[in-house]
C-alpha cells in the first residue's frame, strides 16, 4: 500500500472513530463524573474556546473555497458558505461562555415547581401566595402548573395526582446561578471531557478535509488552464477528445468524503447537544447548539456542490468520447468503402480489370 493509499485510510479511519465516539455519546451514559479529573479553569470558557478553534477551522475551509479560480465552486456557492461563516462566529462571539457550559451540566440543577399565578379556588378565593413557587399545600389545593401535551393526565393545566399516577409538574430550574463563571460543582466532567473530545475531534477533521481541498483545487486549476486550450469549435470530435484527456482528471471523492463525514459529525454532536437541552428542559436554551448545525450544513452544500462539478466534467467527457466515436465511426464507413473497391479489383484475373493498368 502506496504512502497516499495509507493517508486516505488514516483519514477514512478518523473520520469513522469521531462518528462512532459521537453516537455512543448519545446512547451510552457518560463517563461517570468521579472517574475524570476536573482540568483547571471555567468550563464554560474552555468549550467556548473549543468552539471558536473549530469555527477557526471551517472558516479556514470557507476561505480555500472563496480563493479558488478553478470553477469548482460557483460565486453564489462561495457567497453561501461565506454566510454561514460569519453566522457561526456570530453566533459564538454574542454566546456567553456560562451558556456553552450547559452543554455539560448533570442532568438536573436546582428546580423548584412553578405555581399557577391568578388561579382562585371555588369560593373565589386567591390559592396560594402568588410568589410563583409551589409548595405542599398549594399542591394539595391544585395550585401547581401541569406539564401540557406530555401524554400524562388531562391538559387542564392543574398539576395533581390522579389516583395510580402524578401528572408532571412544571419545573424551573436556576441554571444562571449553577452555571456561572467559576461555578463548577454542577459540571459533569464525563458529559465535559466527551464533549471537548468531540469538539477537539471536529476541528482535526476540519483541518485535515481543508488540506485535501487545497490539494485537489490546486490540480483543478492546473487541469483547467489546459482544457482551456481545448476549443470543441475549431478542432474534430477526436481531436477535442485527444486535447481534454491529456491529463488525468483530479479526483474529488477523497474531499466529498471529507466534508460528508465532516457534515455527518458536526451534525451528530448538534443533535446531541439539542436532545440534551430537551431531556432537561431547558429547550429556550437549545440555541447553543445552533454552531455545529451550522458547520455541518456548510459542509454538506460543499459536498453536494462538489458533487455536482465532479458529475459535470464527467458527463462533458462522456460527450467527447461518444462524439469522437462517432466521427470515427464515419472515417471507418469511408475507409471500409474504399477497401471493399480494392479488393473487388484484386479479386478479377489479370487483364480482365477495367481500365487496368490505369495510366
Amino acid at each position: 500500500m502506496n504512502a497516499t493509499a495509507m493517508k486516505r485510510l488514516s483519514a477514512g479511519l478518523r473520520l469513522l472513530v469521531l462518528l462512532a465516539a459521537a453516537c455512543l455519546t448519545l446512547i451510552l451514559p457518560a463517563v461517570a463524573a468521579d472517574e475524570v479529573t476536573a482540568p483547571p479553569g471555567d468550563t464554560g470558557e474552555r468549550i467556548k474556546n473549543k468552539t471558536e478553534q473549530m469555527n477557526d477551522s471551517f472558516s479556514a475551509l470557507v476561505d480555500t473555497i472563496a480563493a479558488d479560480d478553478s470553477d469548482t465552486f460557483s460565486p453564489a456557492q462561495k457567497k453561501h458558505l461565506q454566510g454561514l461563516r460569519d453566522q457561526a462566529k456570530n453566533e459564538t462571539t454574542r454566546t456567553p461562555p456560562q451558556e456553552f457550559k450547559h452543554q455539560s451540566r448533570n442532568r438536573r440543577v436546582d428546580c423548584v415547581i412553578r405555581e399557577r399565578l391568578g388561579d382562585v379556588d371555588d369560593k373565589g378565593k386567591t390559592i396560594g401566595n402568588e410568589d410563583g413557587l409551589c409548595d405542599k399545600s398549594e399542591m394539595d389545593a391544585g395550585g401547581c402548573a401541569e406539564v401540557i401535551g406530555d401524554g400524562i393526565g388531562d391538559d387542564d393545566g392543574i398539576c395533581e395526582s390522579k389516583g395510580k399516577f402524578d401528572e408532571a409538574c412544571v419545573e424551573d430550574c436556576d441554571v444562571d446561578l449553577t452555571m456561572a463563571k467559576g461555578k463548577e460543582d454542577n459540571v459533569h466532567q464525563g458529559k465535559r471531557a466527551d464533549l471537548e473530545q468531540s469538539l477537539d475531534d471536529m476541528t482535526g477533521v476540519l483541518d485535515e478535509t481543508n488540506s485535501r481541498l487545497k490539494t485537489h483545487l490546486a490540480a483543478s486549476r492546473k487541469a483547467a488552464v489546459r482544457a482551456a486550450a481545448c476549443d470543441q469549435s475549431t478542432m474534430g470530435a477526436c481531436e477535442y477528445l485527444e486535447c481534454v484527456m491529456a491529463d488525468a482528471r483530479p479526483n474529488g471523492a477523497d474531499v466529498i468524503e471529507g466534508l460528508v463525514g465532516g457534515a455527518a459529525g458536526a451534525k451528530t454532536i448538534a443533535d446531541g447537544c439539542r436532545d440534551m437541552a430537551n431531556w432537561d428542559l431547558f429547550t429556550t436554551r437549545s440555541w447553543i447548539c445552533i454552531v455545529p448545525g451550522i458547520i455541518a450544513s456548510g459542509l454538506d452544500a460543499a459536498g453536494k456542490y462538489m458533487e455536482t462539478r465532479d458529475d459535470s466534467l464527467t458527463s462533458g467527457r462522456v460527450d467527447a468520447t461518444a462524439a469522437c466515436v462517432s466521427e470515427s465511426s464515419d472515417q471507418l464507413q469511408t475507409i471500409t468503402t474504399s477497401l471493399e473497391g480494392v479488393v473487388n479489383l484484386l479479386r478479377q484475373p489479370p487483364g480482365q480489370r477495367q481500365d487496368y493498368p490505369l495510366k
